[in-house]
């Protein structure tokens, strides 16, 4: 099944003019994505985690009996346990967006791939970033203290999974429970791109945005400024049903580039968030997240 998920040989031979090296190798993210990520994508995950009412009466009665180690154990496999089950929401989320996307591009939908595109990149602009935020804050802050003795709490890090499970924009929601209120995607992309590709990221989200909103990439999808000269006194431009305008080659090397990207960042955020959680079960003598 994933093996044909690749972009055709016709877009291909396109790309190999493009100045984008991300686009050139898209074939190539694409078959390290389903290499790296391919047993992950397919099966069903088991996510474990207990009610917060219960969870609060199991630490309670682990700070009264004064086992801390016993506390810091409960409190860090439940934590751990939708850590994890952020990251494959996240790969089950990605799997059919990536087999969207090159569906479109090789039928020659470029309008629809920007809107699918831009939700991929979304996706692994939030994995990555989130996914770097666990594996730092866990490599930073538990060693320092004795699991054994020392109470260790991490108020910060539940509270971004519980957004990322939960997390929602939607008014009727957040009304009723503000702690849900989702973060801004904007923060998070500007985040990624201090310590990433500035230069790429930012300019390639204002090109998605661009196409998906009625916006003059989309139109000249479909028509071509080629046969324009400025001194007729009358201008006619054929406006097809066709996506090969203007646009079009540019669009097809950003879409490629980017769903490159999307698929090489998606595999460095699996690979942190098997170093955080790799850290946790280390410190805590938790049974094995890692796949």
């Amino acid at each position: 099944m994933f093996s044909k998920v690749r972009v055709i040989s016709e877009l291909q031979a396109l790309l190999n003019e493009s100045e984008d090296g991300r686009a050139k190798s898209v074939n190539a993210g694409l078959e390290n994505y389903f290499r790296k990520l391919g047993a992950a994508l397919s099966h069903t995950h088991s996510w474990a985690f207990t009610p917060t009412e219960r969870l609060h009466v199991l630490l309670r009665e682990k700070a009264h009996a004064e086992d801390v180690a016993g506390l810091n154990k409960a409190y860090w496999q439940d934590l751990s346990q939708s850590i994890d089950a952020s990251r494959h929401f996240f790969l089950k989320r990605s799997y059919p967006l990536v087999e969207s996307s090159v569906f479109l591009l090789n039928s020659g939908n470029l309008l629809s791939a920007g809107s699918v595109v831009r939700s991929l990149f979304e996706l692994a602009i939030w994995s990555l970033q989130h996914s770097g935020t666990f594996k730092n804050t866990v490599k930073d802050e538990l060693p320092r203290a004795d699991a054994a003795t020392h109470v260790m709490g991490a108020t910060g890090l539940q509270d971004i999974v519980t957004k990322l499970i939960w997390g929602t924009r939607l008014k009727e929601r957040t009304t009723r429970n503000r702690e849900l209120s989702q973060m801004h995607i904007i923060d998070q992309f500007k985040k990624i791109a201090k310590r990433e590709d500035r230069n790429y990221i930012e300019p390639m989200y204002d090109f998605l945005c661009e196409l998906c909103h009625p916006n003059a990439v989309g139109n000249w999808l479909f028509a071509d400024s080629n046969d324009v000269v400025n001194e007729k006194s009358e201008i006619e431009i054929l406006i097809s049903a066709s996506q090969n305008g203007a646009e079009a080659e540019q669009t097809i090397a950003h879409l490629c580039g980017c769903l490159c990207w999307s698929v090489t960042a998606l595999v460095d955020a699996n690979e942190q968030y098997d170093k955080a959680l790799g850290l946790i079960e280390k410190k805590f003598d938790l049974r094995s997240l890692i796949h």
